[in-house]
This record gives structure tokens, sequence and C-alpha cells, in this order.
């Protein structure tokens, strides 16, 4: 089982996978995204067919303080399905 965590940010977007057995995580890359983070979306889908994904977390952005940074994000919580 792999997991994919994304940590959303202004600038970039950054990538971790887990090894399959769950014990460690590797950083997978930063992708640019210039404040649009949607710009991204084309390579963690391409990540999550290359590495086989089983799940992706995405970290909820926010400040040291624990107040939300920007406008906050809504979290599902969703299985990748192998097609």
């Amino acid at each position: 089982m792999v997991w994919l965590g994304i940590d959303l940010g202004d600038a970039r977007v950054g990538l971790a996978l887990s090894d399959p057995g769950i014990t460690l995580a590797h950083p997978a890359g930063n992708i640019q995204v210039y404040g649009d983070s949607f710009r991204a979306l084309d390579e963690v889908v391409d990540v999550i067919e290359d590495e086989s994904v089983d799940h992706v977390v995405v970290g909820l952005p926010l400040l040291l303080s624990g107040k939300k940074h920007g406008d906050g994000l809504l979290i599902l919580r969703r299985d990748c399905v192998s097609q």
C-alpha cells in the first residue's frame, strides 16, 4: 500500500510518498504553482498513476498558531481507484 502526501503552498505543492510498508515517507518533488494550486493537478495525477498510489493525504495549511493560512481547504477522504 502506497500513500501520497500533498502539501499545498502558495508557490509550490510538495509531494511525499510512503514506502509500501507505510514505515517511512520520502520526498517525491515539488511542483511550482505560482499561487494557483490547480496547476499541479495533472502532475499529481501522473504521480498517482506512476507510483500506484492507494491513498492520498492532503495537508491542511495552518500557521504555527493553528489559524488557517489563506482561504483554507475542504479536506475530503477518497481512496484512489486503479483503472
